[in-house]
């Protein structure tokens, strides 16, 4: 969808006005953000899924920590993938709803290591 707004500028010089226009073009992006679950499927407070066009992200109180792309490909925050031994609980979690593989720490690791799961800053 394509907006264009309609300005006129006023030239002191000769006392003309010319017109030009302006294209908005506006991206509207759908997100969703909805609990984690757990094994009991009762809502995690604190720990979020999003939605956002064809990624969804695991995010733990205010950081970001793992993402799936479009691809189905998993990436971890770089800094804080295995922030606390809670973040790890969740981020197994979502690893096993997402990519249908329960992991451990030792797991990731070798995982990260050879490439397998790209890091990135994710915040």
């Amino acid at each position: 969808m394509l907006f264009f707004n309609s300005y006129f500028l006023r030239c002191y010089t000769c006392n003309n006005y010319y017109s030009f226009y302006i294209n908005f073009n506006i991206l509207i992006m759908r997100i969703k953000v909805q609990n984690l679950r757990s094994s009991n499927n009762n809502p995690v407070p604190n720990q979020f899924l999003i939605y956002q066009n064809d990624n969804v992200y695991f995010q733990s109180y205010y950081s970001t920590i793992a993402k799936i792309d479009s691809k189905g490909g998993l990436i971890l925050d770089s800094n804080r993938w295995d922030y606390s031994r809670t973040t790890l609980k969740y981020l197994y979690n979502f690893i096993e709803q997402f990519k249908g593989f329960r992991p451990n720490k030792k797991s990731l690791t070798e995982l990260i290591e050879s490439n397998e799961i790209k890091t990135t800053n994710l915040n």
